[in-house]
């Protein structure tokens, strides 16, 4: 049965667990990329192409708020505060957020109350 240190597909106690490596062929000898390659997607942040806060047919552009925060370093919150505009009075909101880690688009979509950070960068978000 697969550990934590052993690659591979494992299940115990009706939990699944999956471990995946990335490989690059040297001269013959594969090496493991996957820690460089987490750590240079981990160190640069996003660049946000755009980013919204609302609801079914009404939205506003947060962009500007959303790249200030990230420039920064600072967690980006999915309130209305934070945003400075509540385009929805009293009703459930989303910020979707759409941005580039190197060429690769990407989108989270953050419920209200929720929070973006640069844990988050490059994971699938949608809460």
């Amino acid at each position: 049965m697969p550990t934590v240190d052993h690659l591979g597909l494992g299940a115990w106690r009706s939990q699944v667990t999956y471990s995946s490596v990335k490989l690059r062929m040297i001269s013959g000898h594969a090496t493991d990329d996957s820690a460089s390659a987490v750590s240079t997607a981990s160190s640069e942040p996003p660049t946000i192409v755009k980013a919204r806060w609302g609801r079914r047919k009404t939205w506003v552009d947060v962009t500007e708020v959303v790249k200030e925060a990230v420039a920064k370093g600072e967690v980006v919150y999915a309130n209305s505060g934070f945003l400075k505009v509540d385009p929805t009075e009293g009703r459930k909101k989303q910020l979707q957020i759409t941005y580039k880690l190197g060429e690769t688009e990407q989108a989270a979509n953050v419920n209200e109350g929720g929070k973006w950070s640069k844990d988050d960068y490059g994971k699938p978000k949608s809460e």
